[in-house]
């Protein structure tokens, strides 16, 4: 019992920077274009910049892009970029704008 707690536990302490990369290099690849770097950027003057948000408003928010019930005019964008990924990638994404 006690070798399965420690190899758990290893596998956490060595996955937890490797997660926190895959989540920048996901932001970089899915988010950065429109909201910018560092998460600050104002789209079309209809948006409010993602870096300012709670983290639980940006969870919210991806996630009811992906079911298809919230976003304005443009929330058609939005669906199709976050329809691909899953829960843990989206999960990840909040946080790491959270970060920002």
């Amino acid at each position: 019992m006690k070798y399965v707690l420690v190899c758990l536990t290893a596998c956490l302490f060595f996955a937890a920077p490797a997660m926190a990369d895959d989540s920048a290099e996901l932001y970089a690849k899915s988010c950065k274009g429109c909201h910018g770097a560092d998460g600050s950027k104002v789209i079309m003057g209809m948006t409010r910049p993602i870096n300012a948000m709670p983290m639980e408003e940006v969870k919210a928010a991806l996630d009811g892009y992906k079911a298809g019930t919230y976003g304005g005019q443009k929330k058609v964008i939005m669906e199709r970029t976050v329809k691909p990924l899953s829960q843990e990638q989206l999960d990840a994404l909040a946080a790491y704008v959270d970060s920002l």
